[in-house]
């Protein structure tokens, strides 16, 4: 389970990075509308799109090893950190950095696509973009 921890100072994952780059500003804020619309996927886009979204996801695992936007944001080389983690700790969590990384891989992707299927199949509603 996730524990609220107290800081007395910013907290800094552990990447190759100084501090200062830590915090590219624009690939966060990139990486945060990207994880919006993935989770606002199942209501804007069709079923199909999101599976071959959801199959580049795992593409880009294999071939690269990580996210591109993490890779950027981090300078990191072996998986581990996710946006989610990141989000989480700045928020004063100290989850279990696998954990995430599990859910996120193997947890998100099939249930944004169930509630896709779920949203534009058995209850018969349409995409609002595509």
């Amino acid at each position: 389970m996730l524990k609220q921890v107290q800081h007395d100072k910013p907290i800094m994952l552990n990447t190759s990075l100084p501090p200062q780059k830590q915090n590219v500003n624009w690939v966060i804020v990139l990486h945060g509308i990207v994880i919006i619309l993935i989770w606002a996927s199942p209501f804007l886009f069709r079923w199909q799109l999101i599976i071959i979204v959801i199959l580049l996801y795992f593409l880009q695992i294999i071939f690269l090893g990580d996210c591109i936007l993490t890779r950027h944001q981090f300078d990191v080389k072996k998986r581990g950190v996710t946006f989610y983690y990141f989000i989480l700790v700045k928020l004063g969590f100290a989850p279990d950095m696998y954990r995430v990384r599990f859910v996120a891989d193997y947890i998100m992707p099939p249930v944004i696509l169930g509630v896709a299927l779920t949203w534009q199949l058995a209850l018969n509603n349409l995409p609002l973009i595509f």
